[in-house]
């Protein structure tokens, strides 16, 4: 038959220990007229009854129900067996405190693992269930032990101080790349602002030119008309006499006396000369009254 170790036994006792006691004691339990049913310390007070657990206290009313079985709840087992705990039971403390984990006393079983330290420091057990680790012959927290190890501690990870160096680098120079590519994109996006307002500014002076264009041709028709009128004009006044009195009239005027005086228009120098005997009001030859 193979034997253990004394050793072995030794790391084992603890462990032992807590299946002997892990039982939790019997509760008082509240039957529910739904079918349910909760273990704890009960107290009864009028149409209430409370069940005080290790995770907290629930009250239901009375008329929910059912019946109710009185037992030891893990609270009041917990409480017996630390009072009868020895001021300088280190050992007992750890025993009690692995037990209180089973029934899920989480925040009672640390309490005892502070006092089992504060009697042994060196306590193994009470050591590894706080979180210590051994390094080096030393107990400490796994924050010392990486320290210890020269890391520290960046964000959520441990990293040699030349790692969070590293990294920080790429991290800014990752965000000084992505500045850069959000100020080409403003100035991008300006430049392509200020295109299309010179493409409107464009297709608006375009607009006008061609207006002043079609103003243009419209001012030439003018001319060319306004022109042929100058030049019928000067036709006209070629072939007509011109009126010209002593007053210098060149048309006639009512209250002018030197044009009502004048009797005979000159001709135009490239009139027709009118025939002799039609000066001075004479006729022409061969008409009514010709040789008078």
């Amino acid at each position: 038959m193979r034997t253990l170790p004394i050793a072995s036994l030794a790391l084992l006792a603890p462990a032992m220990l807590a299946l002997l006691h892990s039982a939790p004691a019997r509760a008082d339990v509240v039957h529910l007229t739904n079918g349910r049913s909760v273990e704890g310390k009960v107290t009864e007070d009028g149409d209430k009854v409370t069940v005080v657990m290790a995770q907290g206290t629930i009250s239901f009313p009375r008329s929910t129900v059912a019946r109710i079985e009185r037992g030891e709840s893990s609270v009041e087992a917990f409480e017996r067996r630390r009072a009868a705990l020895a001021r300088d039971d280190a050992a007992g403390r750890v025993e009690l405190g692995i037990w209180a984990l089973g029934v899920r006393m989480d925040r009672q079983a640390k309490e005892l693992f502070r006092e089992a330290l504060t009697i042994d420091p060196d306590q193994p057990e009470a050591r590894r269930r706080l979180g210590y680790v051994l390094h080096e012959g030393k107990w400490m927290t796994p924050d010392e032990k990486m320290q210890s190890l020269g890391l520290i501690r960046f964000e959520d990870a441990w990293m040699t101080p030349e790692a969070v160096a590293v990294l920080k680098r790429i991290r800014a120079e990752a965000q000084a790349a992505e500045e850069a590519r959000r100020k080409a994109e403003a100035e991008a996006a300006l430049k392509n602002a200020e295109a299309e307002r010179l493409r409107l500014e464009c297709e608006r002076l375009e607009a006008g030119r061609l207006a002043l264009e079609n103003e243009r041709t419209k001012l030439e028709a003018e001319r060319v008309r306004l022109e042929a009128e100058r030049r019928r004009l000067e036709d006209l006044l070629r072939r007509r006499p011109i009126f010209h009195c002593a007053a210098g009239h060149t048309w006639y005027h009512a209250d002018c006396p030197k044009c009502r005086q004048l009797l005979v228009i000159p001709p135009h120098p490239g009139a027709k000369a009118e025939p002799e005997g039609q000066k001075d009001g004479g006729a022409a030859p061969g008409e009514p009254g010709a040789g008078k």
